[in-house]
């Protein structure tokens, strides 16, 4: 095969990201004898083809899916024995020995057997060994992501969330780009730190949080800068297997997450847009209630919560509703994914703002003061992966990934100088007064109050 041979096959499906990625590499093959396998994949009870089937040669580089109807072609083949293996969920996996012969084409019509029994599920163990996951005596749970395109998805923390038993996503404190915590049949330790080893794509990461004010409820957490949208599936290893093949560092738990790849064919497009109203929850904090005993206590009630009352008039007031307005989200993300036989390529991209139902707090703290900033959060993710093959005992995979975070907030969590807190301890506003019994202590995460 020439150096010819191979520009031609890459302008065929990868188009210009193929040709950027390879232009100017010679790859010294030699000319060889080639043929071509093509064939049909049918429903071999009715006899209806089967679209989007994978059909592949066991140990090379060849793979397509079937069109709508049901037909596939591989070009170049080398001259030699293969076997030509034919899948889709819901069917049997069938396998075909072929041989292919110098100029010749070879037709191969293969019909699938519908099937109550799920396919051989394969998985990637402690050792990087691929393996059918019915072969291994440990307990390997795996979350499809791609069941998941309906769900409002936000962030990683929201993809395991009730996705999979024994894993429990314990809510953060619901502030604005607070992650949850993740709990892998429940804690092992009382001072040391239950979150289960991460791994993404082989490479290890950061499992802890990104710092903030308050407890670990109000913190943002590294796995949330993933791109939910570029997962394709979750592998949970549980119990002692885990500490077993990955140490006792591991005996949390275990998550590996593997990221889209490209599949060979035309350039396939997804574009998606998510917009969100956010509103504080009023009804899990009852009204504050009291009343004056004696005329002190009459003037000091009257400045902070702004009534007009009498001893021992009783008087409720609704000392969080002025705090929050009606927040919004805004998501914006598209992906495009395809190749040819000697390259494939993902490319994903994601925008993501956020501004909480937190106010700037005008016109509630005294002289005219507000916050110089709202409970917001921004996120830019991408994501590629790109494999080539220039031969068929080597691969060569780049994968790529970016992610930034832009984010502001209160101090929330266990503290107490959090929302509540401020509020029970200062008075509703000014309200025309020179001289206030006690002032707020609300304060952003730089210390800011007033502008």
């Amino acid at each position: 095969m020439t150096r010819n041979l191979v520009c031609r096959s890459l302008g065929k499906g990868a188009g210009g990201l193929a040709l950027a990625l390879m232009a100017g590499i010679v790859f010294p093959l030699g000319a060889q004898e080639t043929g071509s396998i093509t064939g049909q994949i049918t429903d071999a009870g009715s006899g209806r083809p089967l679209a989007s089937s994978q059909v592949y040669l066991e140990g090379t580089a060849f793979g397509t899916l079937t069109g709508n109807n049901g037909r596939y072609l591989f070009l170049n083949v080398p001259v030699g024995e293969y076997t030509l293996a034919a899948q889709l969920l819901g069917y049997r996996t069938v396998t075909q020995t072929v041989t292919v012969t110098e100029g010749d084409t070879e037709t191969i019509d293969i019909g699938l057997t519908v099937t109550a029994i799920d396919m051989d599920e394969i998985v990637v163990t402690g050792t990087g060994a691929a393996t059918e996951k019915k072969k291994l005596g440990n307990s390997i749970a795996t979350v499809d992501v791609g069941r998941l395109e309906d769900v409002p998805i936000t962030s990683f923390s929201d993809v395991l969330q009730g996705r999979e038993a024994g894993v429990i996503g314990l809510p953060g404190g619901g502030d604005t780009g607070s992650s949850g915590r993740i709990r892998i049949r429940g804690s092992a330790s009382l001072s040391q730190t239950n979150e289960p080893v991460i791994y993404l794509d082989g490479v290890r990461i950061d499992r802890g949080g990104g710092g903030g004010w308050g407890a670990a409820q109000a913190a943002t957490r590294r796995i949330d800068d993933i791109d939910p949208n570029s997962i394709e599936r979750i592998e949970i290893l549980k119990g002692a297997a885990a500490a077993t093949l990955y140490g006792t560092e591991a005996s949390n738990g275990v998550i590996q997450i593997f990221t889209k790849r490209g599949r060979q064919g035309a350039a396939r497009w997804s574009v998606q847009t998510d917009q969100t109203a956010i509103r504080a929850p009023f009804d899990r904090f009852i009204p504050h209630a009291d009343f004056p005993r004696d005329a002190e206590q009459v003037a000091r009630m009257q400045q902070r919560w702004g009534v007009s009352l009498q001893p021992f008039e009783v008087y409720e007031v609704n000392y969080l509703k002025d705090f929050y307005n009606t927040g919004y989200a805004q998501t914006y993300s598209g992906s495009v994914e395809g190749g040819a036989d000697l390259i494939t390529y993902f490319v994903s991209a994601r925008v993501h703002d956020e501004n909480g139902p937190f106010s700037t707090l005008e016109g509630i703290l005294p002289n005219n003061q507000k916050l110089k900033s709202e409970d917001t959060i921004g996120r830019r993710q991408a994501t590629m992966n790109v494999g080539i093959f220039p031969f068929d005992n080597l691969r060569l995979r780049v994968t790529g990934m970016y992610s930034e975070l832009n984010q502001t907030r209160m101090r929330g969590g266990n503290n107490i100088f959090g929302v509540v807190l401020a509020r029970l301890d200062g008075p509703v506003a000014a309200r025309g007064r020179e001289q206030l019994l006690r002032q707020p202590r609300l304060r952003d995460d730089e210390g800011d109050r007033g502008s």
